[in-house]
C-alpha cells in the first residue's frame, strides 16, 4: 500500500460564487466541477474574518501540527512567505510572483501557470529525495495576485451593448459610495468579465498542476481545494481590496475534499454553515474532533469593523460602532434604532434585502447568541 499525502490547496480572493460547483452559469469551470463530483462540497463554507493574515496563521498552525518535518509548504505570496509562521516549515518554497506589465495572449503564459510549473518542479525535486511528506500546503494569491489572464476567456459575456474597459494585469481596488451609480455599475461589470478570466485561468492551471504532480504520490494523494477568502465584485460597493464589513462576497469561500482511496465517491455536499480554517484543521487532524452541536451558529469577526452571526436559515451582521451608541431615551428610537441586519438564507445570497424590522425576535436571539 503506498503512503497517502494530502494536498492542501488554499487560494485567496476565490469566490464561492465562481464557480459552477456552486452555482455559477456564466462561464465553465471544468476541473472545480469535476472535483466536486467526485468529492464533499461544502456549500456554505465562510472566512471567519476579512483578514488574510489572521486565517493563514491559523492554516499553517493547522498544518505544523503534523510536524514541520512532514509537511512541504509552498506559496507565491511574499507576505506569507516573510512571516514568522513561514519559517517554522523545514521544507518551504516561495515562487517568486511575476509581474507582469500586461495581460497574456494565452492561458500558459499567465503569471500563476509560471507559479504552478515552478511548484512542480520543486516537489519533483523533494519527491526525488524520498522524503516523507503527510501533507503538502500550497497557498495562491488567487484573485489577490496579478490578474493577467487572457481577455479572450470573457469575450463570450460581452456584447455590442456593454461598455469598453481596458485589461490591466493588476486587480481592482475601488469602492463606491452609491453602489447603483453608472460609473459603479461599470466598474462591476468590467471587474466581474475579468474576474471570471481569472478563474477560468485558474481552472486550467490547476488542472494541469494536479496531472502533473500525482504520479509523484503514486496517484494515492488526498485534496482539499478551499477559497481563504472571497473576493468582492461591486455587490455592496468595494470592487476589489477587501471589504471588512463581513458581506459574504467577501466571506463565503468554496470547499471541495476528495479522497484518492474513495473509489465509491459521489456528489455529496454539506449545508451545515462552517469555518473555513476551522474545517481545514478538522480535516487535517490525526484525531478528529467531535462535531459541533448542529447550526449552533458561525461567528465571524472583523475587529473594529463588524460581526456576523450564520446559521441555516439566517445571517445576521451589525456594525461595531452601533454597540457604542448612546442609550435611546424613547420608545420610538428603540424602535427605530438599527441594532443589525438581518437577511435570510439561502434565498438572499447577496444580503440585499435586510428584514430585521420584521423579524425582531429573531434578530434579537442572534444578537444575544453573539459571544461578547
Amino acid at each position: 500500500m503506498h503512503e497517502r499525502t494530502t494536498l492542501l490547496v488554499t487560494i485567496d480572493g476565490l469566490r464561492a460564487a465562481a464557480l459552477g460547483a456552486y452555482g455559477q452559469t456564466s462561464y465553465e469551470t471544468p476541473f472545480f466541477d469535476r472535483l466536486a463530483t467526485c468529492g464533499r462540497t461544502y456549500d456554505w463554507c465562510y472566512a471567519e474574518t476579512p483578514h488574510s493574515q489572521t486565517l493563514l496563521n491559523r492554516v499553517a498552525a493547522a498544518t505544523l501540527r503534523r510536524g514541520s518535518a512532514s509537511v512541504v509548504a509552498v506559496t507565491d505570496d511574499p507576505a506569507l512567505a516573510g512571516s514568522t509562521d513561514w519559517q517554522a516549515f523545514e521544507n518551504r518554497h516561495h515562487c517568486a510572483t511575476m509581474r507582469p506589465s500586461r495581460v497574456a495572449n494565452e492561458i500558459g503564459q499567465t503569471a500563476l501557470a509560471a507559479t504552478l510549473a515552478d511548484t512542480a518542479d520543486f516537489l519533483g525535486e523533494v519527491r526525488s529525495t524520498n522524503l516523507s511528506a503527510s501533507l503538502i500546503w500550497l497557498h495562491l494569491l488567487g484573485g489577490y495576485g496579478p490578474w493577467d489572464a487572457p481577455p479572450a476567456l470573457f469575450a463570450g459575456m460581452i456584447d455590442g451593448d456593454d461598455p469598453e474597459f481596458a485589461c490591466e494585469p493588476i486587480p481592482p481596488a475601488t469602492s463606491f459610495a452609491d453602489w447603483q451609480s453608472p460609473a459603479a455599475c461599470e466598474a462591476r461589470f468590467a471587474a466581474s468579465c475579468r474576474y471570471a478570466a481569472e478563474v477560468q485561468s485558474l481552472d486550467a492551471c490547476l488542472d494541469a498542476f494536479l496531472e502533473a504532480i500525482t504520479p509523484l504520490y503514486n496517484d494515492a494523494l488526498d485534496l482539499i481545494v478551499a477559497g481563504l477568502r472571497g473576493f468582492p465584485l461591486g455587490e455592496h460597493g468595494s470592487v476589489g481590496g477587501v471589504d471588512p464589513r463581513l458581506y459574504s462576497e467577501q466571506q463565503q469561500t468554496p470547499l471541495i475534499v476528495v479522497r484518492a482511496d474513495d473509489h465509491a465517491a459521489s456528489y455529496t455536499r454539506s449545508a451545515q454553515p462552517v469555518g473555513v480554517t476551522d474545517t481545514i484543521a478538522s480535516l487535517l487532524a490525526v484525531t478528529r474532533p467531535l462535531p459541533s452541536p448542529p447550526d449552533e451558529g458561525l461567528v465571524l469577526e472583523s475587529p473594529g469593523v463588524a460581526r456576523g452571526m450564520r446559521t441555516r436559515d439566517w445571517y445576521l451582521r451589525t456594525e461595531a460602532t452601533l454597540a457604542t451608541e448612546a442609550e435611546p431615551t424613547e420608545l420610538s428610537d428603540v424602535e427605530e434604532q438599527p441594532l443589525a441586519e438581518l437577511y435570510l438564507k439561502p434565498d438572499d445570497r447577496w444580503e440585499h434585502n435586510n428584514i430585521a424590522k420584521l423579524r425582531p425576535d429573531e434578530t434579537a436571539e442572534l444578537l444575544a447568541r453573539l459571544p461578547s
